[in-house]
């Protein structure tokens, strides 16, 4: 399969794939959108492209959890979310069941708070309760089956102590939606499936997870523009030396309609 290489690092930033794990261990094929072939040749093309562009996540998880001290990121993939949280001093365990990734990404990226972990997320190799927060980007995203879904909440909850924080792409921005369909025609890694809120909500409480309150947030749009030193590279960015403060809150304001992601919270009662 021919994959696409060329897409800019505005596409990366705004479509954020990057948190996805390059195969998902015990999902039956059929029940994946992409084929385990196609995944790998499709991420080790833009792998370097999303470690340009800014962590998201991982900002989005410091401003609004500034007190956390551990973390587990779930199909880390090029882990630049782990990195940023890292360099910031939470203890953050970066996992994904490919072997090859994970030791390439451990030789290549050397910080004291920084661990990776091959691991199936379907069974996790940790104890229970041991993470304040376990978090992915866009792993979700790659599921036919509510049923598995269920599941990898189910043990991603298990070994949370306190969080567990999930990002799905956004099925009420038909933009998005469309502009995801024509490059899938190109790469299959924009193959994904879309969510509607009450979707993910009734997701969460069919995985019966134990008592838990939980939250929807608004995740990626317009406001993206400001993590560049220049407005579509014309016009000075003033707000710029503030963007990791504002931007995850700005999210909040926005529709619906124009939002790129449902990051959904779960914070747990044990």
């Amino acid at each position: 399969m021919a994959i696409k290489k060329n897409f800019s690092l505005s596409d990366m930033a705004m479509h954020g794939l990057d948190g996805s794990s390059l195969y998902i261990l015990g999902a039956v094929e059929g029940k994946l959108f992409m084929k385990q072939n196609d995944w790998t040749e499709s991420w080790q093309c833009h792998l370097e492209q999303y470690l340009k562009v800014p962590p998201r996540t991982g900002i989005f998880i410091h401003t609004y959890f500034p007190s956390i001290s551990t973390a587990l990121e779930v199909a880390c993939g090029s882990s630049r979310d782990s990195i940023y949280l890292a360099r910031r001093g939470i203890d953050v365990t970066a996992s994904d069941y490919d072997k090859k990734l994970i030791d390439a990404l451990r030789k290549r990226f050397i910080y004291p708070h920084l661990t990776y972990v091959e691991a199936n997320a379907f069974e996790l190799p940790f104890k229970d309760n041991i993470f304040d927060m376990v978090f992915h980007n866009g792993f979700f995203i790659y599921f036919k089956s509510e049923d598995e879904i269920c599941s990898l909440l189910r043990e991603q909850c298990r070994v949370a102590k306190k969080y567990v924080l999930f990002f799905v792409h956004n099925s009420l921005n038909a933009s998005l939606v469309h502009r995801f369909s024509e490059l899938a025609l190109q790469d299959p890694i924009y193959n994904i499936r879309f969510f509607k809120p009450f979707e993910v909500v009734d997701i969460v409480n069919r995985a019966s997870i134990g008592s838990h309150s939980l939250s929807l947030l608004k995740f990626g749009g317009p406001f993206d523009l400001l993590y560049n030193k220049r407005i579509r590279k014309t016009i000075p960015n003033i707000l710029y030396p503030l963007r990791e403060t504002i931007i995850p809150r700005m999210y909040q304001i926005q529709r619906w309609k124009v939002t790129e992601r449902i990051a959904c919270l779960i914070e747990l009662e044990k």
